[in-house]
C-alpha cells in the first residue's frame, strides 16, 4: 500500500492494484492521490517528514493528507 515514491516495493504483487479515476468522494480518485504521493515525497526530501512518518500518513488516510495539506497549498488544479 505504498507508493513507490515513498519507499513501495515495486515487484510485491501486494503493492500492485488499479486505482479507480471516478470515485463517490469528491476529489477521491488516483489523480488527488497522486498529488498527495508527490507531496510526501517532497515533504521527506525536504526533512520536514521522516519517510515514517509519511507512509503512515499515505497508508492510514491519504484522503486526511490531501484535505488538510494537499488541497490548501492549491495543487489540486
Amino acid at each position: 500500500m505504498i507508493p513507490l515514491e515513498l519507499g513501495g516495493n515495486p515487484t510485491d504483487p501486494r503493492n500492485l492494484w488499479p486505482e479507480p479515476y471516478d470515485t463517490s468522494i469528491p476529489d477521491g480518485g488516483v489523480r488527488y492521490k497522486d498529488k498527495v504521493e508527490n507531496y510526501l515525497h517532497i515533504q521527506v526530501c525536504a526533512g520536514n517528514l521522516t519517510l515514517d512518518q509519511a507512509q503512515k500518513e499515505i497508508v492510514n488516510d491519504w484522503y486526511r493528507a490531501y484535505t488538510t495539506s494537499v488541497r490548501h497549498e492549491g495543487s489540486d488544479r
